[in-house]
């Protein structure tokens, strides 16, 4: 068993109390892999962050005026969808999606 160190915010009643009996064999036969628990929250899990598979964007490096990209995050979560909007009405593309 690996001993931890005591963090200096926790008395040592505190830390002492904190320790847990070890679980029941009947109990650890009943437990199950989370994939059959609950496969909902381990399929969201996986399928982890960052842009969906299949988006048709490409990242680009853009220098705008100080001005205007304070404008633009002062307008809240979602201020780049904004302005790819914008840029998308100013050039006259029609939105696929």
């Amino acid at each position: 068993m690996t001993t931890t160190r005591k963090p200096s915010k926790i008395s040592k009643a505190d830390w002492d109390s904190a320790a847990l009996p070890p679980l029941p064999l009947s109990l650890m036969r009943k437990m199950r892999p989370a994939s059959e628990a609950a496969p909902e929250i381990v399929a969201a899990y996986k399928r982890g962050r960052g842009r969906p598979a299949g988006r048709s964007k490409t990242v680009v490096s853009l220098s705008l005026d100080t001005e205007v990209l304070t404008a633009l995050k002062a307008s809240g979560k979602g201020w780049q969808t904004r302005v790819n909007d914008l840029l998308k009405a100013a050039v006259q593309i029609r939105d696929a999606s």
